[in-house]
């Protein structure tokens, strides 16, 4: 596992789309597959990106995907891309469905149900109960833990009675939708589970790019392609990685906390890891290179008036 580290003005992406290009010009038809993981909003620019070269006209191998077109990929091979996709609309419709079918027993919901809003931020709570792996079993437990302290404070009192109402819309929605419907979150689930049976993603060359930051779900993903991929690169926005003391106020905490998070998977998989660090481009960068190494200055450095002014004019709408 390498980790592609550098500041906000080294672009790390064309680092990856230089070695992905290489690997495709040497043997375009054939190998095994390489994968290019970035969010969903860049799929298509990085597409573009990776095929606009003279020598690489269209290729088999070098795939760009998001985790949610990753999955609908795995699913179409190996099973499972025939359920139903639920959208926003259509969760918030199974969710009216299921308060409103419930008359009496609220134990803090009551008076909530009617007001506006309500559905679309229990659509929120559900999804963030997904996103980080609570599932009903989890609350369950949870509240049953609460039973056994006879003297609650009143927060205490009405934290376990909304938890109750969300255990009850949380497995009736779960039931509901088994077997039937999935969302997006639901994608993730299936793809941790269908990578770990398939071979999809043997001997294949892993970038992830793009990302400050992944949810407990997307860790999983990557722990699997980790077991399975040949090598996985990863490219975080941070000066240095060295310092193991994280602060709150640094700066790069969250992509050096995200580093944290993905150096112990590689441990806890036994696989070895390096760091590589690329280097600053000094000139077609200038404006950047300027702001990063004179961000904490006081009093505030003024920008060179000798820069050309295209890079000027281009500074100047970024910081728009």
């Amino acid at each position: 596992m390498r980790f592609l580290i550098g500041s906000a003005t080294v672009n790390k992406s064309e680092q990856c789309l230089q070695e992905m290009r290489q690997e495709l010009k040497q043997n375009p038809p054939q190998g095994p597959p390489i994968i290019y993981l970035v969010p969903d909003q860049m799929t298509f620019q990085q597409e573009y990106a990776l095929l606009n070269d003279p020598d690489v006209n269209g290729s088999i191998r070098g795939q760009v995907y998001s985790f949610s077109r990753l999955a609908w990929r795995v699913m179409q091979l190996t099973g499972g891309a025939t359920k139903k996709f639920i959208t926003s609309t259509g969760m918030q419709m199974m969710l009216r469905k299921i308060v409103e079918e419930r008359t009496d027993d609220w134990k803090v919901f009551q008076k909530a149900i009617e007001k506006q809003g309500f559905i679309e931020q229990l659509e929120d709570m559900i999804t963030e109960f997904k996103r980080y792996c609570v599932t009903p079993e989890l609350i369950t437990s949870q509240l049953q833990e609460m039973d056994k302290f006879k003297h609650k404070t009143i927060g205490e009192k009405a934290l376990e009675n909304k938890l109750d109402d969300l255990l009850y819309i949380y497995q009736h929605l779960t039931h509901a939708l088994a077997g039937h419907y999935m969302d997006s979150e639901d994608q993730l689930q299936q793809l941790t589970e269908k990578l770990e049976t398939s071979n999809y993603l043997e001997d294949t060359t892993v970038y992830i790019d793009g990302f400050h930051q992944f949810t407990p779900q997307e860790l999983l993903v990557i722990k699997t392609i980790l077991k399975k991929a040949k090598q996985v690169t990863v490219t975080l926005t941070v000066d240095d990685l060295h310092d193991q003391d994280v602060q709150p106020l640094d700066l790069f905490y969250q992509t050096k906390e995200t580093y944290q998070q993905l150096k112990q998977l590689a441990d806890q998989l036994m696989i070895h890891t390096e760091i590589e660090t690329l280097a600053t481009d000094q000139h077609s960068r200038l404006p950047f290179i300027h702001l990063d190494q004179h961000f904490d200055s006081r009093p505030v450095q003024s920008y060179p008036e000798k820069a050309p002014v295209s890079l000027l004019k281009r500074f100047i709408l970024v910081l728009k």
